[in-house]
């Protein structure tokens, strides 16, 4: 799995990891609680004379490893249990005595454990005592004498059990475990989880990896911006899908996603805009069934691109001006979901006589009819999957399906939020916020053409003359962004011009199949 799939896991799983970890800090604690306490007291001892002879020391200092061997053994811990009246044996009594000896220092201390603080410290006393007797007996030398030098006292704080440390180490273990739950879901689960996967199941090339929507339906911030790079990933996979290879170039473009049309509505919006930024001509069609795009950029949804399938408008009509070189039809009223293929693929056919690229946001397959019907009009098919989120099977059967109807799966795009700390390093999209598109709204006459600093909506010509002039191209009307424009005074209409020619008086263009195209002067 890569890194970033890991982050993805983390962000889908983050609810469980933190109830996990609350969980088993709580039973840690409760099970912390509940152990009685221990405390711990010491004495200490110094073996042979403070000021002597070298060979004393060394003396002095072979007999302490033998005291220390002598304090667990019978001899003394049995009197010490009678002294002090405790009710345990020799053998439990040891387990809890804990001896140092330092030859260097010539000190022997003795540390007693017991569940009473107060009983501790007579233990480790009562053990002194008992050692000195025991060494004090028979002959007396003074490399064996025993003085203590320091006597247990009662200390009241237990040195067990240390309730934060149980804590911290089950927190971890309940993280561990849950990680470890997480991560055999993930790899037994359904869900997509990176580009070798995706690649396989739809036996297409994994063109790219581009953020996926925010929110439900398209929001502004997924419009990406120009300076990150999500916009430069948009840009050269528009490159990798509109030109393909050397001598197969794409005209028009169906996206399909996998689960919703969300996802479809925003890779489709951004691959325009990536187009419109490389100097293309591009209109995005949204047949959508919710009318995405539109709501997104605030112009009303008809005439769209269902009145245009029924006849009841123009293709022209139906296109807004969003953005330079960008126009977007529209989803239209809401109607039936059946698309005719053929006539699809003539409505797309006329708006290519005025852009390069015609991009389809369709729906998804399991929708309905209308995604298999646009994918047989264009001329290639862009599969959309989320990351753990698209199931396996939609996407393999998506991608049969398309490919049995006859349509042309050049690639499939997978789409992911950003990594939490993406932004951070300058990865992933530009946490610059963009702002949200002008609104446009359809024109009730004429008008010139507008400034640079203006946006603008489709509107057909008074006298349109034949398809091949740059007068066929739409013309817009203009609306302020930054504040109300009230309305113009009326226009003379304009004079029809001859066919074949151009208002602006340039020549026309001839394309690579020796159609003459023009290039209208609303999209440039």
């Amino acid at each position: 799995m890569e890194l970033s799939g890991y982050f993805a896991v983390a962000r889908r799983w983050w609810w469980t990891l933190l109830v996990a970890a609350w969980v088993a800090g709580l039973a840690g604690f409760y099970v912390a609680s509940r152990i009685p306490p221990t405390y711990e007291s010491s004495v200490q001892l110094l073996v042979g004379p403070i000021n002597t002879d070298a060979a004393t020391v060394g003396a002095s200092a072979k007999l302490i490893q033998t005291y220390a061997q002598v304090i667990t053994t019978p001899t003394i811990l049995d009197p010490t249990i009678k002294a002090v009246g405790v009710p345990m044996t020799a053998n439990e009594l040891a387990t809890n005595t804990r001896v140092t000896a330092n030859v260097d220092s010539r000190i022997l201390s003795i540390r007693v454990q017991d569940s009473g603080a107060q009983r501790a410290a007579d233990l480790a006393n009562g053990m002194a005592a008992q050692l000195v007797e025991f060494t004090n007996a028979g002959v007396s030398r003074p490399e064996g004498t025993l003085v203590v030098v320091r006597f247990a006292e009662a200390v009241l704080d237990p040195v067990a059990p240390q309730i934060s440390l149980i804590v911290l180490l089950a927190t971890l273990a309940g993280i561990i475990a849950a990680i470890i739950l997480v991560l055999l879901i993930e790899y037994f689960g359904r869900s997509i989880r990176n580009r070798e996967e995706l690649a396989r199941l739809t036996g297409a090339p994994v063109l790219g990896v581009v953020p996926a929507p925010a929110k439900s339906l398209p929001h502004p911030r997924d419009l990406v911006d120009d300076t990150s790079s999500a916009a430069t990933a948009y840009r050269l996979l528009a490159g990798r899908i509109v030109y393909g290879e050397a001598d197969d170039v794409l005209r028009s473009v169906a996206v399909v996603d996998v689960q919703s049309d969300t996802g479809a509505a925003v890779v489709a919006i951004n691959l325009g805009r990536g187009l419109a930024r490389l100097g293309r001509r591009v209109v995005v069609i949204d047949s959508g069934s919710r009318s995405t795009l539109a709501g997104l950029y605030g112009i009303e949804p008809v005439p769209g691109v269902r009145d245009v399938l029924n006849r009841e408008a123009q293709a022209r009509s139906a296109v807004r001006v969003i953005a330079d070189r960008l126009g977007l039809m529209p989803a239209g009223y809401e109607g039936s979901e059946v698309v005719d293929p053929e006539r699809a693929r003539a409505v797309i056919s006329e708006l290519l006589t005025s852009a390069d690229v015609v991009i389809v946001a369709s729906p998804p397959v399991q929708a309905g009819p209308a995604a298999l019907s646009w994918a047989r009009a264009v001329d290639g098919t862009v599969l959309v999957a989320r990351r753990d989120h698209a199931r396996r099977e939609d996407a393999e059967a998506a991608a049969e399906t398309l490919v049995h109807v006859g349509g042309n799966l050049v690639g499939a795009i997978i789409t992911e939020r950003p990594a939490p700390l993406s932004g951070l390093f300058g990865r992933g999209r530009s946490t610059r916020p963009v702002a949200p598109p002008p609104r446009t709204t359809p024109m009730a006459s004429p008008m010139p053409p507008p400034s640079a600093a203006s946006t603008s909506s489709y509107r057909p010509a008074a006298n349109p003359p034949p398809p091949n002039s740059m007068t066929s191209a739409i013309r817009p009307t203009v609306v302020r962004a930054s504040a109300p424009v009230a309305s113009p005074p009326p226009e003379p209409e304009p004079e029809p011009q001859r066919p074949g020619r151009s208002t602006t008086g340039r020549s026309r263009s001839t394309g690579k199949t020796g159609t003459p195209r023009t290039r209208p002067t609303d999209l440039t």
